[in-house]
């Protein structure tokens, strides 16, 4: 996939972004590693990151340093956020960081003053409502059953980003997708065009605006096998080549078709 050239601060500077996500609530961290030397000797690392990481872990009474084998985490929670669905990605871009969760939330955490905000933009449609529809059709009524939990659980947005060239801005996100008229699944990306100078937590978007950039080939059907639908599978993550500026990659998964306990991928 193609982007604008002239790509600009992908990492807020000091901050390396990872994103770690369990179904239920889940809070953004910061966390900076403390290195053991042989010694014994603690020292701190060179860089933080943020983090999402379950609720219960920075809510449950927890000391504020995590120890490893390997170094010491420090972590301070930055935002919660209650969560139906586990996966999603960070952005961060300028002094906003953006949070895509797995069931579609929209969060921009300013670094500057530490304020949320929720932006007014419509991410596009799944299709989970016809994936679920799709799966009670299936006749064994117990993978009926696992199929329909599986689409309400893993079925999701996968990873968010944006990219700025050329006097254009363009935000991307990946999911998997349901096609109605086919009866079968795809990872999508879609592409908004934002104003080039706005900050994002000021701006606005239906759902029918985003455009269709990628639909992975061939769309698939439910497996006949115990998980007919495996969306935890499904890759969708996202990076721009720091080289050029102008190409995306993007890793896409088997959702389970990995040719040993089911069927290679069509």
């Amino acid at each position: 996939m193609s982007a604008p050239k002239g790509l600009i601060g992908i990492y807020v500077v000091g901050l390396m972004i990872c994103l770690s996500a369990i179904v239920g609530s889940s809070a953004l961290t910061q966390i900076e590693p403390e290195f053991t030397d042989a010694d014994g000797t603690k020292r701190a690392s060179q860089t933080a990151r943020t983090e999402v990481v379950p609720q219960q872990s920075v809510e449950a009474g927890q000391p504020a340093v995590v120890s490893s084998n390997m170094f010491d985490i420090r972590y301070r929670a930055l935002l919660r956020l209650k969560t139906e669905k586990n996966g999603g990605g960070l952005w961060a871009e300028n002094d906003e960081l953006l949070l895509v969760a797995g069931d579609g939330q929209l969060r921009i955490l300013n670094l500057s003053d530490m304020s949320v905000s929720a932006p007014g933009i419509e991410l596009p449609d799944l299709g989970e409502a016809y994936a679920v529809e799709g799966a009670r059709r299936i006749q064994d009524k117990d993978r009926s059953q696992r199929a329909i939990d599986q689409i309400r659980k893993v079925m999701r947005f996968e990873d968010i980003l944006v990219v700025s060239g050329s006097g254009r801005r363009y935000m991307l996100v990946s999911y998997t997708h349901f096609d109605s008229a086919n009866a079968c699944f795809s990872l999508r990306v879609s592409g908004l065009d934002v104003p080039v100078e706005q900050p994002l937590s000021l701006i606005s978007a239906d759902a029918d605006e985003w455009e269709l950039v990628y639909s992975s080939e061939p769309c698939f059907q439910f497996q006949d096998s115990w998980f007919p639908f495996s969306g935890q599978m499904a890759g969708g993550r996202m990076e721009v080549d720091g080289d050029t500026g102008d190409t995306i990659f993007l890793t896409v998964g088997d959702y389970s078709f990995n040719g040993m306990w089911t069927p290679a991928y069509p």
